[in-house]
């Protein structure tokens, strides 16, 4: 339509600078031809300006503000101007969302449409769109995170069976089987924040960090719980209370504090290697408690069982097995975190069989 070169004289039709930003109202109507030009009020600048031009004999030109701003285009009625939405854009809308629960509640989508924190090393595909909060298509979905839930859903029975296990005959055992009880308490707890983890794995931002802190919090207590038990035990075994409990102190602290490190948020995007080296921190002070102990009759049994643990990180940590196939060979089942959720299980059940063993009297395996 024409606008301001039909509203402007003849002898005013120039090209205008375009360094010039015109600012303002253009107003459509049915009349002659009738522009306005209205400079937008700005804290410190000059009062407001119009000129008007009704037809070709107007002797003066209307003045162009400076002032860089978009031209506000507006009908007779104020209604604002629109530009109209192409169509390849408005095809391309249902697409944006391929990656969102939104588009197909079911359907499952590969890493190119999951967040970077969420895409997994070697593990291409099988993944639940973004945002989804469903627990029921977490746990009736076949997804990369579907054998890390049961794994930990179907061993909570099991590590709760060792809360309620009926304690040895001997009164003088109640304090080491409430030490085991203890022990095996901090891992249902492990275990539940695992499950609630790997469920809401594909939950927006915010809540899924909440979970992975509290995931990796309850697994740095899970550490902390297997040293304070190696250290009861094989320090009152070697006759030095004292130092059991000023280690169960030491230790007690150093969970708070690593707990807190976790469930802040500190240290939720560090590397593997480095979370793991702190959640192994508590061992060090069980093994000092070991090593003042030591020998004892459980030496050779808690060898193994450090070798079993270490096995365990070291899978996790350098991605084994999938590292050594092609990527999204694994995405569904035998992947590191697997196998690292079914050893953290019998990790838990070799510490918890030793000292069992030893309040009744049996020999170690």
């Amino acid at each position: 339509f024409r606008l301001a070169r039909t509203a402007l004289p003849t002898s005013h039709r120039t090209q205008p600078d375009m360094s010039n930003h015109l600012t303002g109202e253009v107003h459509l109507h049915k009349g002659p031809p009738f522009v306005h030009v209205k400079q937008n009020s700005i804290p410190g600048s000059r009062a407001e300006s119009s000129c008007e031009s009704g037809d070709e004999s107007g002797d003066s030109p209307p003045r162009l503000s400076r002032d860089p701003t978009h031209l506000n285009l507006r009908a007779l009625d104020g209604t604002p101007l629109r530009r109209r939405r192409k169509p390849e854009a408005e095809a391309a809308a249902p697409q944006a969302k391929s990656g969102t629960a939104d588009a197909a509640p079911w359907v499952l989508v590969n890493a190119s449409a999951v967040a970077a924190d969420r895409a997994l090393p070697h593990i291409l595909s099988s993944y639940r769109p973004e945002g989804c909060t469903s627990v029921l298509r977490a746990l009736f979905t076949l997804h990369n995170q579907s054998l890390n839930i049961y794994t930990h859903l179907l061993g909570l029975p099991y590590v709760a069976s060792f809360v309620i296990a009926p304690p040895p005959s001997s009164a003088a055992a109640g304090p080491f089987v409430a030490a085991l009880r203890a022990h095996a308490a901090v891992a249902l707890l492990v275990g539940a924040a695992s499950v609630a983890y790997h469920a809401g794995e594909a939950a927006p931002l915010r809540a899924r960090q909440l979970l992975l802190a509290i995931d990796q919090g309850c697994a740095f207590l899970s550490c902390a719980a297997h040293a304070a038990l190696i250290a009861f035990f094989e320090l009152h075994a070697a006759g030095r209370p004292l130092l059991a409990r000023r280690l169960l102190v030491a230790l007690a602290a150093a969970a708070l504090a690593g707990f807190w490190s976790f469930v802040s948020g500190a240290l939720n995007s560090r590397p593997k290697a480095v979370v793991a080296g702190v959640m192994g921190l508590p061992l060090v002070i069980g093994l000092a408690g070991l090593a003042a102990a030591s020998p004892t009759p459980t030496a050779p049994a808690l060898a193994v069982w450090a070798a079993l643990f270490a096995v365990t990180v070291a899978i996790w940590v350098l991605q084994i097995p999938e590292r050594w196939f092609a990527p999204g060979t694994l995405d569904l089942v035998a992947n590191s975190h697997n196998w690292m959720h079914v050893l953290v299980i019998v990790v838990f059940a070799k510490l918890q069989r030793i000292y069992t063993d030893r309040l009744s009297g049996d020999e170690h395996p």
